[in-house]
């Protein structure tokens, strides 16, 4: 008999949520975490393993053997098994959604800074004057005596290619670059 097993590899409690075929009922289980959690032997024909697998890939899970994510791919912190996920594969898994929550979190930042950009733009049309490039500096605040250097810092610069691009942007790109 096959099984599945379905790993949380996030720093939170995750309540999966599932439907086997022919089966009108909706299947819970909670997955604490750092866990993982094996399919109820009444789920485990091939049938139903194939269709809840489906349902997982659909909300960001991903095979034990394919932890390392795509670019653009959503990594929920699920990890689906046939044999029992290892402690390296769970360690993986945290970090690929720790990245996955930075690159989520850098788009957001992203978006906010291109609405200020639109928003100051049309602005300044309305007032009649032009408007540079606009630069959104990001930096995460820490707690009472953490160290400065520690704290993740970010230079957003919307451009567009009518605007000029100020000194300080070209600076911070070549030292980005250079890494």
């Amino acid at each position: 008999m096959k099984t599945l097993y379905i790993a949380n590899a996030t720093t939170r409690n995750h309540h999966l949520h599932y439907r086997v075929p022919e089966v009108m009922k909706l299947f819970d289980h909670s997955i604490p975490a750092g866990t993982q959690w094996q399919l109820p032997p009444q789920h485990r024909g091939p049938e139903e393993i194939a269709y809840v697998i489906k349902q997982l890939e659909g909300y960001g899970a991903v095979s034990r053997d394919a932890i390392k994510r795509e670019d653009g791919k959503r990594f929920s912190g699920l990890i689906y098994s046939e044999k029992p996920i290892s402690e390296e594969a769970m360690r993986n898994g945290f970090s690929e959604d720790e990245q996955s929550a930075i690159d989520r979190a850098l788009q957001e930042h992203q978006r906010g800074a291109i609405s200020a950009d639109d928003k100051v733009a049309k602005l300044a049309q309305e007032a009649g004057t032009g408007v540079g490039s606009l630069e959104v500096e990001i930096t995460e605040q820490g707690k009472p005596g953490d160290n400065p250097s520690d704290l993740n810092k970010s230079l957003i610069q919307v451009q567009r290619p009518d605007r000029p691009v100020s000194s300080r942007s070209r600076t911070q790109a070549n030292r980005a670059a250079r890494g």
